[in-house]
């Protein structure tokens, strides 16, 4: 007689498997998200990117299993776990080669195909109630994953580290699939029912729904709440999270067949009602954060961070997607084994469509002035259109109108009405920056100030991120934000003083690598458009004759136009790319200008790493300069070195200048030693003009704004032998 120990740990396995399963393939989807990130540079491309190819790999691994023999998902389910452990450590050792988005979606597609594949053939071996019991153990798996991947493995270990310990701490399990004995296709359950069109069209739009939710949760958690990896993991770990909670709960309704069809309009109906809820919560959300970090000033400085995030993010997207996750298991119940299958893969289409469908039409096609407001209201809309008609079915199946389907119908009419008639949310909320200003009640009483003194002339959610300008009449500045973010403030009239304006950097960001230089006919290349200063008055200098800008987000051009050194001139080409991807194809150029966000925002954080500027001093010609700006805020005292020997790494010789006051540092590079600042080009119209309205009103001045020589440099973090180089593993300075 066996054991009663064995039994257990028997009749266990195939869930632990799961788990396993579906934390391995989240975690790596997260991760997958950061080497996405890497190859196309934008944070929304590569949430797009991620989400999609997982999602039909999650789908056509269903489809596959559909069409295999017994024997055949026998083997599947023995096996695929061992071939995902072997893939992640193939990919520990491999992912350097990820560099687009072809390859990038390769490697995504792999390990979702193996975990649907491996979840439907696991479930054909049980009955209904059993099948769900494991799909929803999947997806406490995969919240887990998410939240391990984003929040200790990447912060902690970096990329290849983590992908190791995620394939150790998943082998136990891959060895005990091997282990499992079961038999498939058993015919010892009843079955009553088939999975009807009606079902899968039901299944297929509740994936479609959630994945545009997700997608857009994404990017309004990276708007209110601050750009960063960790906006996509927390955002996935809510939705997974919330997903298995409502399919625990829902396995548990499943065992009430009599009331199932009216469970379902009440899931629907819940849905309808928690999008709603999200579309108000979205207008006080930066009030919320912000009271949530000032409660938790005293906790520390992680908690402080991490915590307001991730509840602020789960405020968003645990009440739909848990209402959402209670679809699945209630309409499964009582199918076949292959009913079940077409159930998952229906779910799993659906979910695959949703973020296409976010990125390429609803972010730039809305009817509200926000395309993410606007998302919100179309998904509350149709999912009230959803369960009305589960209402709907639920009158019919008991053919007549009962107290239950009355007060759903009466829940329905906010959620059909609401999202139409509503006044529009003040979306100069939405680009506050709250998430960059001190965790004060200060703080949010200056930012209610700065929405009644600080006119809005710009807004439009862009495909990788919200762009919005403001104009400060009192200190004459237009002011430039991404997600919130402050990328310039600059003169809104060049013949009237200006307080706190980007003005003096941004034109030595152009000036002194010319002036270094020295050379006649060069070819430049900006990375970034920020407010157009820069290239505006590169366009300016008689020595140069070619300038190419290389931009990510459309929307900056066209905000840029508002700002008084918005380019003109013939001289400027301006392509809309990501800088890597456009750096491997460019052709040589005598200057270089990287001018990006901070290197803790998700997208730019790529564009500080060693490997970035070794790809930019390949594209350097004979006797060229380098210049980059390093913004001095955000960054503690290690993170600067860490910033200032990476770049050094690549070019020893460097020298680093700063205006008084200035929050920024520019780093210019040569690559011959001998080159200096060109004291006769200096003299120079139109050189000694625009130096002069920088604030350099004399040869003393600039050799005064440098502030360390390239000996000096090199001396000083010589002295810092244990500080670390950022590289596109260690992400050093984007989890600082």
């Amino acid at each position: 007689m066996p054991r009663k120990g064995g039994l257990i740990i028997k009749n266990l396995s195939p869930f632990f498997v799961a788990f396993n399963c579906g934390a391995l393939s989240l975690a790596l989807e997260v991760i997958l998200s950061r080497l996405a990130l890497r190859g196309v540079g934008s944070g929304a491309y590569a949430s797009a990117i991620t989400i999609t190819v997982f999602l039909i790999g999650l789908s056509l691994g269903a489809l596959a299993a559909q069409k295999c023999s017994a024997a055949t998902r026998l083997k599947i389910v023995r096996y695929t776990p061992a071939a995902l452990v072997l893939f992640t450590i193939l990919l520990a050792s491999n992912n350097a080669y990820l560099i687009d988005w072809a390859t990038v979606s390769v490697a995504l597609f792999l390990p979702s195909f193996c975990s649907a594949i491996f979840l439907s053939s696991l479930a054909s071996s049980y009955d209904d109630h059993s099948a769900n019991l494991i799909y929803c153990n999947s997806n406490l798996g995969s919240w887990c994953g998410a939240l391990l991947a984003g929040f200790v493995l990447l912060p902690f270990w970096g990329i290849n580290q983590s992908l190791l310990a995620l394939a150790l701490a998943a082998s136990p399990a891959a060895l005990l699939a091997i282990a499992l004995q079961m038999q498939l296709d058993s015919d010892e359950f009843a079955h009553y029912e088939s999975c009807s069109l009606l079902s899968g069209i039901f299944l297929f739009s509740g994936g479609l729904i959630l994945t545009v939710l997700e997608c857009d949760w994404i990017r309004l958690s990276s708007l209110i709440l601050g750009s960063s990896t960790q906006a996509i993991a927390a955002t996935v770990a809510s939705v997974v999270g919330a997903l298995a909670l409502g399919n625990a709960l829902a396995v548990r309704l499943a065992k009430k067949p009599r009331h199932i069809v009216l469970f379902r309009a009440i899931a629907l109906t819940l849905s309808a009602l928690s999008c709603l809820l999200c579309l108000v919560c979205t207008a006080y959300l930066p009030q919320i954060f912000q009271q949530m970090r000032a409660a938790l000033i005293f906790a520390g400085d992680q908690w402080q961070y991490f915590l307001p995030r991730f509840l602020a993010t789960a405020l968003l997207a645990v009440p739909t997607s848990f209402s959402i996750g209670l679809l699945f298991p209630l309409f499964t119940n009582r199918l076949s084994q292959n009913d079940w299958r077409k159930a998952y893969t229906a779910s799993a289409a659906g979910s695959a469509v949703g973020p296409a469908l976010f990125t390429f039409v609803l972010i730039e096609h809305s009817f509200c002035q926000s395309s993410l407001e606007g998302t919100l209201r179309l998904s509350a809309i149709a999912l009230a259109a959803l369960a009305l008609a589960a209402v709907t079915q639920a009158i019919m199946h008991r053919r007549s109108l009962t107290l239950a389907t009355a007060i759903l119908l009466f829940l329905l009419l906010p959620a059909l009405i609401l999202p139409v008639v509503s006044p529009p949310l003040n979306v100069q909320k939405l680009v506050s920056g709250m998430a960059y200003f001190p965790a004060t009640e200060e703080a949010l009483e200056q930012v209610k100030l700065e929405e009644q003194f600080l006119p809005l002339r710009f807004y439009k959610d862009g495909r990788n991120s919200t762009i919005s300008v403001e104009e400060n009449k009192f200190k004459n500045v237009l002011i430039l934000k991404s997600d919130g973010k402050v990328e310039a403030t600059i003169p809104a009239a060049l013949d009237k003083p200006a307080g706190g304006s980007d003005l003096p950097t941004q034109s030595l960001l152009s000036l002194l690598p010319a002036l270094i230089h020295g050379g006649d006919h060069l070819n430049c290349l900006i990375i970034g458009q920020g407010s157009g200063t820069t290239s505006g008055i590169a366009a300016t200098l008689p020595n140069i004759e070619k300038i190419d800008i290389v931009e990510i987000e459309p929307q900056i051009v066209e905000a840029s136009r508002l700002f008084p050194y918005a380019p003109q001139s013939e001289k400027i080409n301006i392509t809309i790319a990501d800088a890597r991807t456009y750096l491997r194809r460019a052709k040589p150029y005598d200057l270089i200008v990287s001018q990006p966000a901070e290197p803790w925002v998700a997208g730019s954080s790529a564009l500080f790493t060693r490997e970035f500027f070794q790809l930019t001093r390949s594209r350097l010609a004979q006797g060229g300069v380098m210049t980059q700006w390093l913004q001095l805020y955000g960054l503690t005292k290690e993170e600067l070195i860490c910033a200032l020997k990476t770049f050094v790494s690549v070019y020893p010789h460097t020298t680093i200048f700063h205006r008084p006051s200035a929050g920024e540092i520019i780093m210019v590079a040569t690559t011959e030693p001998t080159k200096s600042l060109d004291k006769k080009l200096f003299s120079a119209e139109p050189y000694r003009a625009k130096l002069a309205a920088a604030g350099v009103g004399s040869w003393q001045s600039l050799k005064q704004a440098q502030l360390l020589s390239a000996d000096a440099l090199e001396k000083f973090l010589g002295g810092q032998a244990n500080s670390v180089v950022n590289t596109d593993d260690n992400l050093e300075l984007e989890y600082g």
